[in-house]
């Protein structure tokens, strides 16, 4: 199945040992090797996975701020993204991964330090769609929302 920047793939990817001994994605771009996971690059933390919900955490640090001087509004976006994914992954079938089709965020206060906390809840899984809510927080204040919609995919029968 092609990939395209408007669905990124949601799955939990097994990893191999390269030649460095640093870990990779089997499915890693053009046989480049990833050092860093995207969450870690970032900073990102699962504090908290299951089935239709989870809990995950930023501290914010220097390189999330953007040029006016709080935190970037992509790096909310990626914590709001992650969040639904790993509240979605637990509900996958065997065979199945999910890809993000939209999300649509509102962003209500700037971010300019602390702990930035988002919960996720599942609204509704159906066969091949599945609809999320994510509340990033920072000290109990509501700084932005988000609304989600998956795809969920059936992996072929001949792999990949």
């Amino acid at each position: 199945m092609p990939r395209s920047t408007a669905m990124r793939l949601c799955s939990q990817p097994s990893r191999t040992k390269s030649q460095a001994g640093t870990s990779r994605p089997h499915n890693a771009p053009h046989g480049r090797f990833l050092a860093l996971s995207l969450h870690e690059h970032v900073g990102l933390r699962i504090a908290e996975q299951r089935a239709g919900y989870s809990r995950c955490t930023l501290t914010v640090a220097p390189h999330h701020f953007n040029g006016a001087g709080v935190v970037h509004g992509g790096v909310i976006f990626t914590l709001a993204d992650t969040g639904m994914g790993a509240a979605l992954i637990p509900m996958l079938h065997e065979g199945e991964r999910c890809a993000t089709v939209e999300i649509k965020i509102n962003y209500f206060k700037p971010v300019l330090e602390g702990e930035m906390t988002c919960t996720t809840e599942l609204v509704q899984r159906a066969k091949s769609l599945a609809w999320l809510e994510s509340g990033v927080r920072v000290d109990g204040a509501l700084v932005a929302r988000a609304s989600g919609t998956y795809a969920v995919i059936r992996r072929a029968s001949g792999g990949s």
